[in-house]
């Protein structure tokens, strides 16, 4: 990205959707320890067998057309209106499809609750499906401070009525007015801004030419999302919700720093990469820093986190949730790994090869599910232990098809990473090692560790004068200034 403009507007936009992700990140981290602390590990659990059918809904609803309106560079009225009536369409259709099929859910996890909670937490589908076209727009734009403005002001509403009718007694229906509540606050909130409005336009020739793009992607949602359903489906049905709570919980602390820091960079970098994806040479140069950039921040993180989950746990979520932590342990190495995935799976996009995308979903799958299927009667730790190493062949898989596009092979990738994980895996290491002996009160003791951690990572990124370091520094300098001249950040 040497193009003063468009790297100008990447960061800009990057920095607004760093205030969006982990705004309404650490607005929904507090909402989590006020309510976790109340609610029993079986109250999500059971929100947590339903969320695989949401994910389900909401690839359907989307198709892959949000990307395939980002991609195209002529999309016009006719285009959005026709995606948004379609996602609409088939939103009341999954809605329909999930409400008739809520007792026969709740049959199959023998949870009677099942079927009045997936028929009232069901309509969050619809209501995603009206803001589609809104959010895919702004992101087209690379306009990302209107997505932040609504997303922490859902959040925020949101958790006080979700803390509320915890205290108030109200169970696992806590969770659900909390999901609810967002999804409904959201889609106001972009209709009431005005971003966009649908004309009483269907065209097909731009649903056929549009869906010749995101059927791929659609295909490849669809085996991603069903894979992930596979573990919380088995311990669903074949131990317990409890233990499944135990396995949403941790799969949400270790999301929060790879996940979320992907999809800052994943939402802006596509967007920004579509307009130079004919230029190999730019192209390579671009992923590559975005690729180091991204690691630098989630590859301490997620290490860090392993380090401090037994008494972060203890001191945040309270001793019943202790049999969280070595599920946390375990998948943070496999959840390092995501911006990577994400990324490569990014450029299979930019590159207009879905059908590569595609090829990648389907033989990552395959090895997933003979892992999961030889680790089910192991019990949940195999289980989790299987992912993780999946997640570790799969990275070679995407790393391998996804870096020829550009002449990226894979050893100067993990050439370019290596030194970001040795100096985290140092950093991690002295921390876990300190939390091990230290006889401190949790608080001082979490606080130690987390200084320790960060102050070593550092100064070895600056020793082995790491890419990654320097650029960072340049870029917080540069963004510093740039915010003395205008403090809007526009």
């Amino acid at each position: 990205m040497t193009d003063p403009s468009l790297k100008e507007k990447t960061v800009t936009g990057a920095t607004w959707v760093a205030v969006e992700k982990w705004g309404q990140q650490a607005v929904q981290f507090i909402i989590t320890i006020l309510i976790a602390r109340i609610l029993s590990p079986a109250d999500y659990g059971i929100v947590g067998i339903l969320l695989v059918f949401l994910m389900l809904s909401n690839v359907l609803v989307d198709s892959g057309f949000g990307a395939a309106l980002v991609r195209k560079q002529d999309a016009n009225a006719a285009d959005y209106s026709t995606i948004f009536y379609f996602n609409l369409l088939i939103s009341v259709a999954c809605y329909a499809l999930l409400y008739l099929s809520a007792p026969a859910i709740a049959r199959f996890f023998n949870e009677p609750q099942l079927t009045a909670v997936a028929r009232v937490l069901g309509l969050t589908i619809p209501c995603n499906a009206l803001s589609l076209i809104q959010t895919t727009i702004l992101q087209k734009r690379m306009d990302f401070r209107p997505q932040a403005v609504v997303a922490i002001a859902s959040a925020l509403v949101s958790g006080a009525i979700g803390v509320a009718m915890a205290y108030g007694g109200l169970g696992l229906w806590a969770l659900v007015g909390q999901s609810l509540s967002s999804a409904a606050l959201q889609t106001a909130l972009y209709w009431l801004s005005g971003v966009w409005r649908p004309t009483l336009v269907f065209s097909r020739s731009s649903l056929a030419s549009l869906f010749s793009f995101s059927s791929n992607l659609l295909l490849s949602s669809l085996i991603n999302v069903l894979f992930k359903s596979i573990v919380p489906v088995v311990i669903g049905k074949y131990y317990s919700t409890r233990d499944l709570g135990f396995y949403t919980q941790s799969r949400r602390l270790s999301d929060l720093p790879s996940v979320n820091t992907t999809l800052i960079v994943q939402k802006v970098s596509f967007a920004a990469l579509a307009t130079i994806q004919d230029d190999d040479a730019r192209l390579k140069a671009a992923y590559r820093r975005l690729i180091q950039s991204v690691v630098f921040v989630v590859f301490p993180a997620m290490l860090l986190l392993a380090a401090v989950a037994h008494p972060a746990i203890l001191l945040l979520l309270t001793e019943k949730w202790l049999p969280a932590a070595p599920y946390l342990q375990i998948l943070v190495f496999g959840g390092m790994l995501y911006p990577i995935h994400s990324l490569t799976l990014n450029l299979c996009q930019v590159k207009g090869r879905s059908d590569l995308f595609l090829r990648l979903e389907v033989a990552k799958k395959t090895i997933a599910v003979a892992l999961l299927v030889a680790a089910i009667p192991l019990g949940v730790m195999a289980l989790v232990i299987a992912e993780t190493v999946n997640g570790v062949i799969g990275y070679f898989l995407n790393a391998k098809f996804s870096g020829d596009l550009i002449a990226y092979p894979v050893r100067e990738q993990i050439a370019d990473i290596a030194p970001i994980f040795l100096a985290s895996g140092t950093a991690a290491g002295a921390a876990w090692i300190f939390g091990a002996y230290a006889p401190l009160p949790l608080i001082p003791l979490l606080v130690s560790q987390a200084l320790i951690g960060l102050s070593l990572y550092l100064l070895l990124a600056r020793l082995f004068g790491v890419a990654a370091f320097i650029e960072w520094r340049m870029l917080l300098r540069d963004r510093l200034a740039a915010l003395k001249k205008d403090p809007r950040g526009q």
